[in-house]
């Protein structure tokens, strides 16, 4: 597997992906306002007005991870690796996406700032922003980082996003000019925003030998909204909760808030773990019920417990281990009835 370095030095003998050879493009060329920004290795481009018609763009090729939402009127094509790159003949701004290795938050908090050295290092006058969190409309966490900089009198704007989707980890990199920055901005912030996990029709009801272990993400078994036909459920909210869990040996762990809609709402709250194997989630859970009091009964190939009068109750599936409290006592089982996990 190509490293993030060995990509980018790669791109730096490439003509269009140089910034320093785009810079000279642009200074040669004032007149001409056509142009393509190509950083580093995978999605790229974006687009020049916000009343153009969004489309949907899946990745990877194969066994789709994330989709983002893009201007229509582009054209995509794979290159390299089966990276996707996708080109607009328009001014000023593009991004892409590739693989890069990182455990948890904190590494990757740590990492990024190295990053955009490394990325603008052939910049002048480079500056380095502090690393941001914002949450995508898919519930997808970013961390990013700006870096600024100029080449041949030509200031640009480069804007590093990292972020995880089913366990993968993902950097975005996203550039334009410094002249043309107001008029792409709420672009780009549309497109970070627009990042959210591709759920799988086998995502929405599986075997426990599916879930055992569960390879996909956390995230895409949380639905917006689901149902037992009688009982609704309507998300609220989720938020990652990995590096909190990590010492327990979860891969993965999203906390979760719900509403139960039938005759009177009902707040749920829980958290959602995937672990390396089934034993590992059997054993977690035996240590939430120790703690509540209560007993691990089986359940199909996994294990459950309720406590609290049933207000908290827990189950395993395969990896996947739940534990949900509701404010009244069928609460929490009713949503452990319909879940799709």
């Amino acid at each position: 597997m190509t490293t993030f370095q060995q990509r980018f030095d790669s791109a730096k003998k490439l003509p269009i992906l140089s910034a320093r050879v785009l810079a000279d493009s642009v200074v040669s060329r004032p007149d001409q306002m056509k142009m393509k920004i190509v950083v580093l290795s995978a999605l790229i481009g974006i687009a020049t007005s916000l009343g153009l018609d969004a489309k949907t763009v899946q990745w990877p090729e194969k066994n789709p991870l994330f989709s983002v939402t893009i201007p229509d009127g582009w054209t995509c094509k794979l290159i390299r690796d089966g990276d996707l790159e996708c080109n607009a003949d328009e001014p000023g701004v593009g991004f892409q996406v590739i693989p890069k290795k990182w455990e948890d938050e904190e590494e990757m908090k740590a990492m990024l700032p190295s990053i955009g050295e490394k990325v603008g290092s052939g910049l002048k006058n480079m500056q380095i922003g502090k690393v941001r969190e914002m949450t995508t409309s898919g519930n997808i966490k970013l961390l990013r980082l700006d870096v600024a900089g100029s080449s041949n009198g030509v200031e640009l704007i480069l804007w590093l996003a990292a972020f995880k989707t089913a366990n993968k980890p993902y950097i975005m990199m996203i550039g334009t000019l410094a002249k043309v920055r107001p008029q792409h901005e709420k672009t780009i912030a549309q497109i970070l925003n627009s990042i959210a996990p591709v759920e799988s029709k086998a995502d929405t009801k599986r075997s426990a030998r599916e879930f055992d272990p569960y390879k996909g993400s956390v995230a895409t078994l949380l639905p917006a909204e689901f149902s037992d036909s009688v009982i609704k459920f309507k998300r609220t909210a989720t938020s990652d909760k990995t590096s909190t869990w990590k010492e327990e040996g979860a891969v993965e762990a999203v906390s979760f808030s719900y509403n139960l809609i039938s005759i009177v709402i009902v707040k749920l709250e829980g958290q959602l773990l995937n672990f390396a194997t089934s034993a590992d989630a059997v054993g977690a859970l035996k240590a939430i019920a120790e703690k509540n009091g209560a007993t691990v009964t089986p359940k199909g190939d996994g294990r459950r417990f309720s406590a609290r009068n049933g207000k908290l109750v827990g189950w395993t599936n395969g990896s996947l281990m739940c534990v949900v409290m509701g404010g009244t006592d069928p609460a929490a089982g009713n949503f452990e009835k319909a879940a799709p996990f």
